[in-house]
């Protein structure tokens, strides 16, 4: 079959206003239209036959019309607490092999605190937390204050402003009611860690490689009564500004940080492309806050898209970087060859430095 005749789908949620009664931040984590745009840009550069795809309540039916060999799935889903895992399962019925990782990852990342019991489980450092299902539920004992509450089952900073970090139950109580009724959510609530804040992006798959992409740091003490956090605020509602650079670690800090992202990447299951959000606790060890399986891919490197920002940090461009995620995708499928070859040879090349340039 030529690349002409290879017909892909791009699939994203749109970024819309809520609606009255509805969360401010409810569809914060969906892209305007120029991100699938960008992403079909870079991968014209192959001649594919390429379609946008809204994830709204038309899109099994389009899939199923439409006869695609590959979908490039960025979308977040639409309702429940694994709507992550409802595009590739629509994918997965349909038989549509398509990028980044599968319905049990996406299912297990978006929720907070099975995330945890994951690391936990594969002795990954992680900050001690408890679930908050109602405001019946008692604090344990061994958690000590301050603590950090969020929903449990949302991404991009929803639901975390300057009242997040808490110091006592009353204040607990307070977040646990506002999350339980604003989302609908169950709150976690984990040991608030004081040291610095890292965003790492990986890449790859092929024979167990994962390509390192060099480190964020989030500098949140840059904004005026950061409380030492990165509010849903500063993310989206505040003038622009440059609160994050590339890393600067010593050797020891530097191996401990992508060790633990490479082993908490592998530890979900995380496929071709993924974000490992860290920070280090009072004693300057790395622990694991969260884990994104599919971060923002928007084109402009000074938006909120950290995994774009790391890239060009790295010396990746847009075109490298989309390019390389879905020719991850191809090869679980044996397709790799579908990518123009000098823009494989490419790919490879920027990703070997960028790797390197972890060392």
């Amino acid at each position: 079959m030529e690349n002409s005749q290879f017909k892909v789908a791009i699939i994203y949620n749109k970024n819309k206003k809520a609606e009255e009664g509805e969360p401010e931040d409810l569809y914060a984590e969906f892209d305007d239209e120029s991100v699938p745009q960008a992403i079909k840009d870079a991968l014209l550069i192959n001649n594919f036959n390429i379609d946008i795809l809204e994830a709204d309540k038309t899109l099994y039916s389009n899939l199923e019309n439409g006869h695609y060999d590959f979908a490039f799935n960025i979308a977040e889903g639409l309702y429940g607490e694994s709507r992550e895992s409802q595009v590739p399962a629509m994918l997965e019925w349909l038989r549509i092999p398509y990028t980044a990782s599968g319905i049990f990852t996406m299912a297990l990342s978006l929720d907070k605190r099975r995330t945890k019991e994951t690391l936990l489980f594969n002795k990954l450092a992680t900050p001690k937390s408890q679930l908050f299902k109602t405001l019946e539920d008692k604090l344990d004992s061994d958690l000590e204050f301050p603590l950090i509450v969020k929903p449990n089952s949302e991404g991009s900073s929803k639901g975390i402003d300057d009242k997040s970090i808490v110091q006592n139950e009353e204040q607990l109580k307070e977040n646990v009611k506002k999350i339980n009724e604003t989302y609908q959510d169950s709150a976690l609530a984990e040991e608030f860690l004081p040291g610095r804040e890292f965003t790492v992006g990986l890449m790859g798959n092929k024979d167990g490689k994962i390509y390192r992409i060099p480190a964020v740091e989030i500098f949140v003490d840059k904004y005026e009564n950061s409380k030492g956090i990165y509010t849903y605020e500063h993310k989206y509602l505040k003038e622009k500004q440059e609160n994050s650079d590339i890393a600067i670690m010593n050797p020891e800090l530097s191996k401990k940080v992508y060790d633990l992202a490479i082993a908490s990447f592998n530890a979900l299951g995380c496929r071709d492309f993924g974000r490992v959000d860290i920070r280090c606790n009072a004693k300057g060890e790395p622990e694991v806050l969260e884990i994104n399986p599919i971060p923002g891919l928007h084109p402009d490197p000074e938006h909120v898209s950290y995994f774009t920002k790391a890239c060009t940090l790295g010396n990746i461009g847009y075109t490298e970087m989309i390019n390389g995620i879905f020719m991850f995708a191809l090869q679980r499928h044996g397709l790799e060859d579908r990518i123009n070859s000098s823009i494989r040879k490419r790919i490879f090349q920027t990703l070997e430095k960028s790797d390197k340039m972890c060392e």
